[in-house]
């Protein structure tokens, strides 16, 4: 049994034409501000040794070849420069890490088994629970 608001059940769903229309009223709404990031690859001189110079020129020649977007973090001794920056050991990070994601996947999880009843209610975007509990 599923129990919705009568005022949920009489909404109809918006045509693509009234969204196309409500998104050009209301650009400031979808704006999502400009974002920049970067990726530092460190090389460890001393797993390195020798082969240092031309490891990082491999390495340079590589991140700069056009039509290229290769995934940094497989790339260099990042893990390696994380410990040694931050004065913690690899396993500390990595526990860390996997304490993370874990709870990004319970995060999930609960929002999965959630969100159908939350749209039950009339609540579909974040405005909606505002204005819900203010």
């Amino acid at each position: 049994m599923e129990f919705v608001s009568e005022e949920a059940a009489a909404r109809a769903e918006p045509t693509d034409d009234e969204l196309v229309a409500y998104m050009k009223a209301h650009p400031d709404v979808f704006a999502v501000d400009p974002r920049v990031s970067f990726r530092q690859v460190s090389l460890d001189p001393r797993k390195r040794g020798d082969a240092l110079p031309a490891d990082a020129k491999r390495l340079a020649e590589h991140l700069n070849a056009p039509g290229r977007a290769p995934d940094s973090g497989k790339i260099g001794d990042a893990l390696e420069h994380i410990a040694r920056s931050t004065g913690r050991t690899k396993s500390e990070i990595a526990r860390e890490a996997l304490r993370r994601q874990v709870a990004v996947a319970r995060f999930r999880e609960l929002r999965r088994k959630t969100l159908p009843f939350a749209e039950a209610q009339g609540l579909v975007l974040d405005e909606d629970v505002f204005r819900t509990i203010s």
